[in-house]
């Protein structure tokens, strides 16, 4: 829910700023809210007691996000994301969903 909470008015500024042509404010603001969502709630967290990270964490999500991190770099040298490129994304978002929620 703070993740929700916190993440769609970065979503409302980042479409209103590729919408202007400023494509570099977007994809930062988009990765910004990411990065501080993943750091400041875990660590919030912590700070109140153990966390505990369970297998699966480890076993999948964690090297899915290192592995799709390393590919958007790679991708983004030129500095542009292609639609292919996006639409690729929204695919391994759609499988990341669905191997985590057990559907698939």
């Amino acid at each position: 829910v703070l993740a929700l909470g916190t993440t769609l008015p970065e979503l409302v500024v980042s479409i209103t700023a590729a919408r202007q042509g400023k494509a570099s404010l977007a994809v930062g603001n988009i990765l910004g809210s990411c990065v501080f969502n993943a750091l400041v709630v875990v660590g919030a967290g912590a700070v109140y007691g153990t966390v505990r990270v369970p297998p699966e964490l480890t076993g999948f999500a964690l090297p899915f996000v290192v592995g799709a991190s390393l590919l958007f770099y790679l991708l983004v040298q030129d500095r542009r994301i292609s639609s292919w490129e996006g639409m690729l994304f929204l695919v391994m978002y759609a499988l990341f969903i669905l191997k985590v929620s057990g559907l698939a």
